[in-house]
């Protein structure tokens, strides 16, 4: 995503009439004249400070080029990168960091660095498996550090996060693979990443990294071949069947308590556009949960049942498209004892797979788009 608005734009197919009487940090809401349309972002689309839209831009100040995203502060200088926030600040430093900005994107010698909504999505070009390192740096431990092959997370309490460091995929040619982070802690305040390019073409390797926002839709996949793996903070979903990860599902809830401004008045629609990381995908299913499930704690051991269908799925080139009004009808009325659960898979075993953003991702957000009167 390069802007919040021409994006909304995309969506909306007429001209926005914006109500300035929002106050959700996850939503921009549209004066229809008889109805009204909400679009929410899974993660915050204002900045904190300013109450304006996150600029999805760097500009430059002096030698440095800095943007503000929804709590974090970004500065990209040729002898390195810093993250901050009232937090804490994150910090690295890349090879061959000349930058020349251009169409959004810094470009360097070996990687790319692009703004999200609240850090930075990076790309490595890797050539003959070569795989990319980061030295990251904290200005302060941390009360631990949640890990597995796809996401490293600095957590500033159980289950709050500091930073995430999501592995999106490697990108050969058209077609996005599933890959992984090494991870070695050398203090409470310094931590190296390694990410494995799995392929031995030339190819890219993109990673978000990003100062933690809370999320609209929680959600976390699992996946056969790592039977006790939690991915709560992952960025992307190979849904279906590939070598890495063997099947994998994607369970999602609503955090209804950030959708409280939609209760009490009447649902016309509600969709909820997926982003594609690529354009071909397989035919995928969704069906609400059984029963509860915890985002935190979700694997594919202890997954809990499908049952009923949702909805038929649409599928653009840009975006999986579900129809969620009833789902959301029943959260607010409280006919739902599962929180709204709903899970997306592969509708074959073992028939390809689909490569989606998850509710985490800062650079390709999940949107729910909310018709109601």
């Amino acid at each position: 995503m390069k802007n919040i608005l021409n994006e909304i734009e995309k969506l909306h197919k007429k001209c926005l009439c914006i109500d300035q009487s929002n106050t959700n940090q996850y939503r921009l809401l549209l004066d229809n004249g008889t109805s009204k349309t909400a679009y929410y972002f899974s993660c915050p689309i204002y900045e904190e400070q300013s109450g304006k839209l996150v600029d999805l831009q760097f500009t430059r100040c002096k030698d440095a080029f800095v943007l503000n995203g929804s709590n974090a502060k970004v500065l990209v200088q040729s002898d390195g990168i810093t993250l901050e926030n009232a937090s804490g600040r994150l910090s690295f430093s890349l090879p061959d960091s000349t930058y020349c900005l251009r169409e959004h994107a810094l470009f360097a010698k070996t990687h790319t660095i692009r703004p999200t909504l609240n850090g930075i999505a990076l790309t490595f070009k890797s050539d003959l498996g070569f795989m990319p390192l980061l030295h990251l740096k904290t200005d302060r431990p941390f009360f631990d550090v949640r890990a597995n092959k796809k996401t490293v997370s600095l957590m500033a309490d159980r289950f709050l996060p500091f930073a995430t460091v999501g592995l999106i995929g490697v990108k050969r040619g058209e077609e996005w693979l599933p890959s992984s982070i090494l991870l070695q802690q050398e203090s409470g305040q310094s931590f190296i990443t390694g990410f494995d390019p799995r392929c031995k073409e030339k190819c890219e390797i993109t990673v978000e990294i990003g100062l933690y926002e809370n999320k609209l839709i929680q959600d976390t996949t699992v996946e056969s071949r790592n039977a006790y793996e939690n991915n709560v903070y992952g960025a992307s979903a190979f849904l279906g069947y590939t070598d890495l990860c063997g099947e994998q599902w994607l369970y999602s809830k609503f955090d209804t308590q950030k959708l409280s401004d939609l209760f009490g008045v009447h649902l016309i629609k509600a969709q909820l556009y997926i982003p594609k990381l690529c354009k071909g995908a397989g035919r995928l299913s969704a069906f609400r949960v059984a029963t509860r499930f915890c985002s935190f704690g979700s694997n594919w051991e202890n997954k809990v049942d499908a049952s009923t269908r949702i909805s038929d799925i649409q599928s653009t080139e840009r975006f999986v498209i579900l129809d969620v009004t009833k789902l959301l009808d029943d959260c607010f009325h409280g006919a739902l004892e599962n929180q709204g659960g709903f899970i997306l898979k592969s509708a074959e075993r073992r028939c390809g797979y689909s490569v989606l953003s998850t509710a985490d991702s800062y650079s390709a957000p999940q949107i729910l788009k909310v018709e109601f009167d």
